[in-house]
């Protein structure tokens, strides 16, 4: 059953700048975690990559390749799971430990159900390059690479739904200490089983994908075992009671999660698209849209760390049923991130030939030509920040009101109906090549930014809170 949630005397209450200041520090709290966790799994791919690409060109090729098609669905699957820390930290705030145990015990279901046709499309890996033309070898490379790491797939699933449960309790530090361990872990195994050490025989690219499943086992197994016996945690039983099907929350979970999931794959299509038309332009605009993304990247890495405390403390004020705990909630964590991606922004205009100059060197002509460019849009990246952080993270706070379908539709309409009709219009019709491509984008994440923005703001009008809450006490 759930607590009551007792009404706070108003002499006791705190001043309105108070409740502020507590919530600054609260998403503070949670969000650094979250940004050095999510920090954390790049650098393990980012690892994978530096240490294969010590074998030559054409192993690096093969891990790239690999990657993409990892990742893309991947976060499908990631995406979908989000869910669980917006429902779980709904759960908490309404002090409904059952509702948090059911929750995540249906989360790790819709692991499983979600790890089944992504293991097949993985399969059928070598398949689908053929079919796009790549090369054989090339091919049957990567497709060794994801068949090495796809064991791993539905353990790091496990992971992800466990490390929404501890973000929607506010303990995320555990998660992010775990990934920490990870990256070490992970040069280990890559140094044994890329090169081949202690009688281990060298794999190369495969050794890479092996190394990566061995990570995701460990965090997995790590995660669930900290789970059990934590005392603070034991309490909520998590795996008790698994083999019960609670398919009405099974269902809330997949309603709430799938939009999420589908938006996620609309932003990563939208970048491969933008990717392939730069393409068009040549190796020194590619290769400098690479050296941009790189940076553009990093710096998101901040505000969708922030977004995802943003999603734990409106779920909590949900689950409260603090409307004003929603709106301090949000407009703070949005405050903090377009804080955090001006000073991102004013380092990308001040200081370009320096961030350009540790990916390209001025040794050779086409490398100085790429640089020129990369500088250019850096520029854009400046504005491009602005808008891909404030709908990242409005995004976020909408998911803690179980509001996902109507800003899926936002992003999607908005990324496939704006970003890529005006990249290919500034790009190719008004012949500003990658510049313009970076501008199409820039107007489109703006775009979006603005319009959910808007909806968070009028989120009492369109009763967000009350049918949120309404689902909470009906799931209860």
């Amino acid at each position: 059953m759930t607590d009551a949630v007792s009404e706070v005397p108003a002499a006791t209450r705190r001043p309105r700048s108070g409740r502020w200041g507590a919530e600054v520090a609260a998403v503070l709290r949670l969000g650094v975690p979250m940004v050095a966790l999510n920090l954390g799994q790049s650098a393990i791919q980012t690892t994978d990559t530096v240490m294969v690409g010590r074998l030559g060109t054409a192993p690096l090729a093969a891990i790239m390749l690999g990657a993409n098609l990892y990742y893309l669905v991947m976060m499908f699957a990631v995406g979908v799971l989000m869910a669980v820390a917006a429902l779980t930290a709904q759960a908490h705030g309404a002090r409904d430990a059952r509702g948090v145990r059911r929750t995540v015990g249906q989360g790790l279901w819709l692991a499983a159900a979600l790890a089944l046709p992504t293991l097949a499309t993985l399969a059928a890996a070598e398949p689908l390059y053929r079919l796009t033309g790549q090369e054989p070898a090339l091919s049957a490379a990567a497709a060794g690479y994801i068949q090495a790491r796809m064991g791993g797939f539905p353990l790091m699933l496990v992971a992800n739904v466990l490390a929404c449960f501890l973000a929607a309790l506010n303990r995320p530090q555990v998660a992010t200490a775990f990934t920490a361990l990870a990256v070490v872990a992970n040069f280990g195994f890559n140094w044994v089983l890329i090169y081949g050490a202690f009688g281990v025989p060298g794999l190369g690219v495969v050794g890479a994908g092996y190394s990566s499943a061995l990570v995701d086992l460990l965090q997995a197994g790590g995660l669930a075992l900290f789970c059990g016996i934590d005392p603070r945690l034991r309490r909520y039983r998590l795996f008790v009671g698994l083999a019960r099907p609670d398919w009405p929350r099974f269902a809330r979970l997949w309603r709430v999660g799938y939009p999420i999931g589908m938006a996620r794959l609309g932003e990563v299509g939208m970048i491969m698209v933008a990717t392939l038309m730069i393409g068009r332009f040549g190796a020194a605009p590619l290769a400098a849209h690479a050296v941009a993304m790189q940076y553009a990247a990093i710096s998101f890495m901040v505000p969708f760390g922030l977004g995802l405390a943003g999603t734990v403390r409106v779920g909590q004020a949900v689950g409260r049923a603090d409307p004003a705990g929603v709106g301090r909630a949000g407009w703070t964590t949005l405050a903090i991130s377009t804080a955090v991606t001006a000073v991102a922004a004013a380092v990308f205009l001040t200081v370009p030939e320096t961030l350009v100059g540790l990916f390209l060197s001025s040794d050779h002509a086409d490398d100085r030509v790429a640089a020129a460019l990369a500088v250019r849009l850096l520029a854009v990246a400046a504005v491009f920040q602005v808008g891909d952080s404030s709908q990242g993270v409005t995004t976020q706070l909408l998911r803690g009101l179980s509001d996902t379908r109507i800003p899926m539709l936002i992003a999607l309409g908005c990324f496939w109906g704006i970003a890529i009709p005006c990249s290919w219009a500034f790009g190719f019709q008004l012949g500003l090549g990658s510049f313009g491509v970076w501008l199409g984008l820039a107007v489109g994440l703006t775009a979006a930014a603005v319009l959910l923005v808007l909806r968070f703001a009028d989120r009492d009008r369109l009763d967000l809170l009350d049918r949120a809450r309404a689902q909470v006490t009906a799931a209860g």
